[in-house]
């Protein structure tokens, strides 16, 4: 009869963790679409540097404030674009080969015939050296990086796009490369933030709506992943909560589980 009563507890205990978990997961899920809430930073916090500003503004965006989030994006490109480009002195990009210094034309021509001939240290040394001393060259930086891809060498292709994109954060066809490759690795919140500052930071831009397509295309995407896991984790949390039922008898301790789960995903 014990035993008996003892099944029944773990059936009803497995039942209220089920209802428990939808509810958490439910909850949670309606706070990710709640307008955003108006104190997303501390009361005193004041974004100084460049950098700090777009990590708020990238903050503000996906939260929702995306006038906030353009003000701030706007602010930065002056400073970004104007000391960064005095100090460097950067030369403008350079999309045909023809435009390129003999020496560099040598190199991209070695390019081509090691693709040709799958000859993969002639290709790396000569895209590395472009890189290095013609980085106006677009089509460089995107070539390295699908060669590196192709080589499964995943982070470094993002790296090199990332670089790149720091040097010349308004070339649409360098932009579109880089959110591709982090789309390709399912990094969405990347990719629609790279998108996203882009599209705010030159609105005035013919492919400006393409970009705003592509950071609301990935913003959905990041936003199904996070719910995923929300579900993931709490389902999780329902079969470790059903052990322990079946060991201590008691559903307290696996419903407390769901709960700290649930609010640790909550403030993530």
């Amino acid at each position: 009869m014990k035993l008996l009563l003892n099944y029944f507890t773990i059936i009803i205990s497995l039942f209220s963790l089920q209802n428990l978990a939808l509810a958490e997961t439910n909850t949670l899920e309606n706070k990710l679409q709640k307008p955003p809430s108006t104190k997303i930073f501390p009361s005193n916090f004041q974004p100084e540097t460049p950098e700090q500003k777009l990590a708020a503004a990238d903050r503000l965006y996906l939260a929702g404030e995306k006038a906030a989030a353009e003000k701030l994006y706007r602010e930065v490109k002056a400073p970004f674009s104007e000391d960064i480009e005095a100090k460097i002195n950067r030369p403008k990009p350079i999309y045909e080969p023809t435009e390129l210094p003999i020496k560099a034309q040598v190199y991209w021509r070695q390019v081509q015939e090691g693709l040709a001939k799958n000859l993969e240290t002639q290709i790396f040394v000569a895209l590395n050296l472009l890189v290095k001393e013609y980085p106006e060259f677009i089509p460089t930086h995107i070539k390295l990086a699908e060669v590196l891809k192709a080589d499964e060498q995943t982070e470094l292709a993002l790296e090199i796009l990332h670089q790149a994109a720091g040097l010349y954060p308004n070339e649409p066809e360098l932009i579109k490369a880089q959110i591709t490759a982090l789309a390709n690795e399912k990094k969405w919140l990347e990719a629609t933030l790279s998108a996203q500052q882009f599209a705010l930071m030159n609105p005035e831009h013919s492919q400006v709506d393409e970009f705003n397509q592509l950071a609301e295309t990935y913003r959905k995407k990041f936003q199904s992943q996070l719910k995923s896991k929300l579900r993931g984790n709490t389902i999780a949390n329902v079969v470790t909560g059903a052990l322990g039922v079946a060991l201590t008898g008691s559903p307290f301790a696996a419903m407390n589980a769901v709960q700290t789960t649930a609010l640790m995903l909550l403030f993530e």
